[in-house]
């Protein structure tokens, strides 16, 4: 309702302005004068204030039949004009424009912060660029200016150096866990407590972008506020990494279990066949008491028989335990972890087979579109909208690394 009043009120204020300057409205030949923008103050960046005085705002209040929601700021020549940021009147000669970014005038200041200025002009860096400021009427042409360049500033000097900061504490932190503990290696357990596990490229791949993410993010809502960058690009790529790891992890969890369950079946078969072997021993020696027996059985010849049938399938009992004995060991080595080679590149680059090709793939694919993320967010401040093609590239090269890992280090 407040905000209703307000509304109300400046448009009794435009209106009465307008009726008070029509007798010098129009110069000879009934022509309206040319409004103008003669001056620019403020500080011109999102959530500042500016203020812009004009020439002849009465005759421009005209042709906008008093409605100041048809008053658009233009700045720097951008092709869509700033709308969703309504002035306020300040008097008969001066409109105040709130700068804020919604989805209305989304579109202009991403095409504003994207562009480069003038590399010559020694006002034009990362945080700063000159330009000109005008207003219009909606669907029309804005109107001149003779005010001077205006500064526009991208990004507030004095958060980059506590940003950058708490990045790089970030990014320590982050490395010094991922040297002491296992947040980036392979799960499982290691015979020697002193070694440490190698280094997963799932889990790299997955920290990688989440660190990203998160400072653009972070990046994004401190110099603009918006709390709704994340783009179903962005979204849809954190999913294919986080699918990435779920899937290697799952498969190097199912191995795991396939052995275990297969070294389970080993200690059954060596136990089962311990159990035969007491008993064939049991009864080859009373097969061979009875034969030696005084005086001589009868069935001599038919004992003997058994008896070597028995000494044979004892010797075969023996001999699975043996085998079951060294499958027991190789699956134990199996279950246990390869320590790490010492280097990071090394073992997220190299499978049971060495440097393999599809390990380089999803690498250089996330390193690449790392670089293409972050300039994109520093240039436009904005999160980039991956192509569908792209992503769908990039997921083939996640599918491809996790059906590779299927016959790696089978049991």
């Amino acid at each position: 309702m407040q905000k209703l009043h307000k509304s109300l009120l400046s448009f009794f204020v435009v209106l009465v302005l307008s009726l008070l300057q029509l007798p010098n409205a129009f110069s000879a030949g009934g022509k309206i004068n040319v409004p103008s923008v003669e001056n620019v103050t403020g500080t011109l960046a999102l959530r500042q204030t500016i203020k812009i005085k004009i020439k002849n705002l009465p005759d421009l209040m005209i042709q906008a039949r008093s409605d100041l929601s048809k008053v658009i700021l233009y700045i720097d020549g951008v092709a869509f004009p700033f709308k969703g940021n309504m002035p306020g009147l300040i008097n008969n000669d001066t409109l105040s424009f709130d700068l804020r970014r919604d989805e209305e005038n989304k579109a202009a200041w991403t095409t504003l912060l994207g562009r480069k200025g003038d590399p010559n002009n020694p006002k034009n860096n990362f945080c700063h660029r000159s330009v000109v400021v005008t207003v219009g009427i909606e669907n029309e042409l804005p109107i001149p200016t003779a005010a001077t360049a205006v500064t526009l500033v991208r990004v507030n000097e004095s958060w980059v150096t506590p940003f950058l900061g708490a990045g790089l504490a970030f990014l320590l932190l982050f490395l010094v866990l991922a040297v002491k503990s296992d947040l980036l290696r392979d799960t499982g357990t290691i015979k020697d407590s002193s070694q440490r596990k190698m280094y997963s490229l799932a889990r790299t791949q997955m920290a990688l972008w989440t660190f990203v993410v998160i400072m653009a993010y972070v990046f994004i809502w401190m110099v603009t506020s918006d709390i709704s960058s994340l783009t179903p690009g962005v979204i849809g790529l954190m999913g294919i990494s986080a699918l990435t790891g779920l899937g290697s992890a799952a498969i190097d969890s199912s191995k795991q279990s396939e052995k275990k369950n297969m070294r389970t079946v080993q200690y059954e078969t060596k136990k089962s066949c311990a159990v035969e072997v007491e008993k064939l021993n049991t009864e080859i020696i009373c097969l061979t008491e009875a034969i030696n027996a005084t005086p001589t059985p009868i069935n001599l010849e038919e004992q003997k028989t058994i008896r070597a049938a028995k000494q044979a399938e004892l010797a075969a009992k023996k001999k699975a335990i043996e085998n079951a004995e060294k499958e027991i060991e190789r699956l134990n080595k199996k279950l246990t972890l390869e320590p790490a080679t010492g280097n990071f590149l090394n073992d997220i680059l190299n499978d049971d087979k060495g440097v393999s090709l599809h390990r380089f793939q999803i690498l250089v694919w996330t390193i690449v579109l790392i670089f293409i993320f972050t300039g994109r967010v520093i240039d436009t401040l904005t999160m980039p909208e991956f192509d569908p093609q792209l992503l769908a590239l990039m997921g083939i090269s996640s599918a491809t690394f996790v059906g590779f890992k299927l016959p790696e280090q089978q049991g």
